[in-house]
């Protein structure tokens, strides 16, 4: 996993967009990777990610984004839910996908009647993660 540590630069931010095309390019050539952006408030890392982020869509990625909440230390599928959200508006088969081979996840999906009160947590984070693999893939 790259970290980009975002620094309070005023000048450019060239080094960290370098650091994160070349992850970009290098999820084109097969070998994705996850990046970690870090940095004190303020300092510009959702400006740099929203960057990222345009240049991904630009290049032809399926882009999805979930966010934490600040505060509180309960775990949160909030962000999860986010993420599976925006793939279901880009890609309206990742339902029948998800229901099919990894019912766990379904809950996060949107849609009425869907509860992850049947499901054991750490099942959802498993096959959450299986599905993420499997769209890199497709």
């Amino acid at each position: 996993m790259a970290v980009v540590r975002v620094q309070a630069d005023p000048i450019g931010r060239r080094d960290e967009r370098r650091r994160l095309q070349d992850a970009l390019d290098g999820a084109a050539a097969s070998a994705p990777a996850a990046v970690l952006l870090v940095g004190d408030a303020g300092v510009g890392k959702t400006t740099l990610l929203a960057h990222a982020l345009d240049r991904a869509v630009e290049q032809g990625f399926t882009v999805a984004v979930g966010a934490c909440s600040e505060g509180g230390a309960a775990l949160s599928l909030a962000p999860i839910r986010a993420l599976f959200r925006s793939l279901a508006d880009q890609d309206p088969d990742i339902e029948e996908h998800v229901d099919r081979r990894y019912p766990a996840v379904g809950a996060l999906l949107p849609g009425p009647g869907r509860s992850i009160t049947d499901h054991d947590l750490s099942a959802v984070f498993t096959a959450a993660m299986a599905v993420l693999a499997d769209q890199a893939v497709r």
